[in-house]
């Protein structure tokens, strides 16, 4: 009993020191953060997310209209950026943005 008590405390501390993938619910929410960040988002490509330690690192590809500005296009990303960070404070999110293209599903699928 003791064993199994100090097998389980350990495997739990160690989940705090290592990479683990978001829970699902919760990447669910971002994706959900993503699409509603703005009008102009027409897909979402892959979503990388992990935790390390506290920290919370999302990665993930949107596609917008081919003809939006480097400005406006930038302006989604922190749209994203600030969306992810109000419900999570202190994510690490990179967001990069392509042109639509058929190659962009929306499927928001995870690669992490």
């Amino acid at each position: 009993l003791i064993l199994q008590a100090a097998w389980e405390l350990t495997i739990s501390a160690g989940r705090d020191l290592l990479d683990v993938g978001l829970p699902p619910e919760e990447v669910e929410v971002i994706l959900g953060l993503i699409r509603k960040a703005d009008g102009d988002i027409l897909s979402v490509g892959a979503l990388c997310s992990r935790k390390s330690g506290a920290e919370r690192h999302v990665e993930v590809t949107v596609g917008v209209p081919p003809h939006l500005t480097i400005d406006l296009a930038h302006s989604i990303a922190d749209r994203i950026e600030a969306a992810i960070d109000a419900r999570y404070p202190g994510t690490r999110t990179t967001v990069h943005v392509e042109p639509y293209a058929e190659r962009l599903t929306d499927d928001g699928a995870r690669c992490c």
